[in-house]
């Protein structure tokens, strides 16, 4: 069935000449959540979309930009949410135990990041260096089971990513020449569970790696 939802926020915003905040609170509510639910009946795991249930996420939301000076540019977010299970529908033909209060799959409690940008100004190039962390808490891969417990195997931990590029910017910025880094301190991380216990999905930034760009306008 269709999944619907009511959704809350009240915001706050403030500009000046260097300065930006954006704040907010907010709930949704979701009835007929769809997600996809394990099924080895058959002896064979496969997925399927379901109505799982009614869930409620809430939480507060703030980002900025400061310009810090001439040259150097700070920005970052944070949120906060809790994420939960409200009701559960038991599948057809099976017993269940409550659910209420059980955190809903995907949903790490807090993530935020910060992003330094600082810019030099030469006779013949402008520079720009540019570093950002981004933080994600640990959070479910899978709905619990019918008993209502989670598998140790589909928690998925909490990773930080350190990011960093310098950029090389000639004649009015036409041609620009990047070099990249991702993940700079090789933090190893999981972004889904297959749910056969032993399968995990491993982004491509989970391995520290570099590269380098060229951009050109006419």
């Amino acid at each position: 069935d269709e999944e619907t939802s009511d959704a809350y926020e009240l915001g706050y915003k403030y500009a000046s000449y260097n300065f930006m905040f954006n704040a907010a609170i907010f709930r949704t509510e979701i009835e007929g959540f769809q997600a996809n639910n394990f099924d080895n009946s058959d002896g064979t795991t496969i997925t399927r979309l379901t109505n799982a249930g009614n869930v409620s996420t809430q939480g507060i939301e703030v980002d900025f930009t400061w310009q810090a000076t001439d040259d150097l540019t700070l920005s970052g977010g944070f949120a906060k949410i809790d994420a939960e299970i409200d009701e559960f529908f038991c599948p057809e033909g099976s017993s269940c135990t409550e659910r209420s209060g059980l955190p809903v799959p995907f949903s790490p409690d807090l993530k935020y990041s910060l992003t330094a940008d600082y810019v030099t100004e030469l006779e013949s190039v402008t520079i720009f260096w540019n570093a950002t962390y981004v933080y994600t808490d640990e959070q479910m891969a899978t709905l619990p089971s019918n008993t209502g417990d989670f598998s140790p195997a589909v928690k998925l931990p909490d990773y930080g990513l350190l990011n960093g590029s310098v950029a090389f910017s000639f004649n009015d910025d036409q041609y620009r020449i990047s070099l990249i880094g991702k993940n700079l301190t090789d933090e190893q991380y999981f972004s889904s569970y297959s749910g056969d216990g032993f399968r995990y999905q491993i982004p491509r930034d989970a391995d520290r790696y570099f590269g380098a760009q060229l951009r050109m306008s006419f």
